[in-house]
């Protein structure tokens, strides 16, 4: 059971805001706190979500406001996220809820509205969007009553503890959107396992090539200068330990072509945008289970 006020200030406190001005446009209000059955995580990587979108249009629209309401005094308690900004076209509102539907921002997460909607009616409740061009937008998310019986479990796939056998492990995060690190982040501690970061390609090699020893890699694929791909081809001819590190592309785009590209780099898989946490325990635990990296032959595993 989570509570809906200390949930939404949790995430608004670790989103990765691209600046202080940003940071000063989000606000918190309180009517009334309430409960509902959920997983942590998953909460903050849906707030993540509305407040990346939310914020995108801040440099056009420097006065906008985001409010964040946790509304627990309402017939059906709610939280809503609203901002100040251009809205959205009319067009757009009946696909926005759609798998891999994207307005085409650059740098995106992965994580889509869609990716929220699954999320909440796994919990038993939804999330909704009004808007009106040139003026606000505003997503309302509905939540499961909090249930009379304390023995009910969280949906399948967000249930269990961490698994044992990876805590303790440490995991490279690569990628340019700091954003992405935050999600990435919040899904390997909930494992029970230690991130570093690195924002590009080349920060991680001389990271590498420093000592530092990672147990696995989560690489992007798309960055500027050195991308996800030729970053791991440089690795494997690294003359020390960090050649043999395992290396998963992270990727909204897995498909056959990338997955070969992946390769034919020396990864050893490639995950998907929106990242789901069973795939990401199925590759964290094979790397740490003792699958060596060949340098010269390169298994590949999804």
């Amino acid at each position: 059971m989570l509570s809906a006020e200390q949930s939404a200030l949790k995430a608004l406190d670790e989103f990765a805001y691209d600046s202080s001005a940003a940071r000063e446009r989000v606000r918190l209000e309180v009517n009334g706190d309430f409960s509902f059955p959920g997983d942590q995580t998953a909460f903050e990587l849906v707030m993540f979500n509305l407040l990346k979108n939310a914020l995108y249009n801040l440099p056009l629209y420097p006065d906008m406001e985001v409010r964040v309401s946790v509304n627990g005094r309402a017939p059906a308690p709610c939280i809503v996220v609203r901002d100040s900004g251009p809205g959205i076209a009319p067009d757009v509102m009946p696909r926005l809820f759609e798998e891999f539907h994207t307005a085409g921002k650059p740098g995106g997460t992965g994580l889509g509205l869609s990716f929220c909607r699954r999320i909440l009616r796994d919990w038993g409740g939804d999330i909704e969007c009004r808007s009106e061009p040139g003026r606000f937008t505003e997503f309302t998310l509905r939540f499961a009553p909090a249930p009379a019986e304390t023995g009910r479990t969280s949906p399948a796939h967000l249930q269990g503890p961490p698994a044992r056998s990876l805590g303790g492990n440490t995991v490279l995060i690569v990628d340019d959107q700091r954003l992405n690190r935050t999600i990435a982040r919040a899904l390997i501690r909930e494992m029970g396992m230690n991130v570093i970061e690195a924002e590009h390609g080349q920060q991680a090699l001389d990271m590498l090539q420093a000592g530092t020893l990672p147990d696995v890699v989560l690489m992007d694929v798309n960055m500027p200068g050195l991308d996800g791909m030729a970053t791991t081809q440089r690795i494997r001819t690294l003359p020390c330990s960090a050649a043999r590190v395992p290396v998963f592309a992270l990727t909204a785009n897995d498909s056959p072509t990338v997955q070969a590209a992946a390769r034919e780099a020396g990864m050893q898989g490639v995950l998907g945008k929106p990242i789901e946490m069973e795939a990401l325990k199925h590759a964290l635990a094979g790397a740490a289970h003792g699958n060596a990296v060949q340098t010269s032959s390169h298994s590949f595993r999804v």
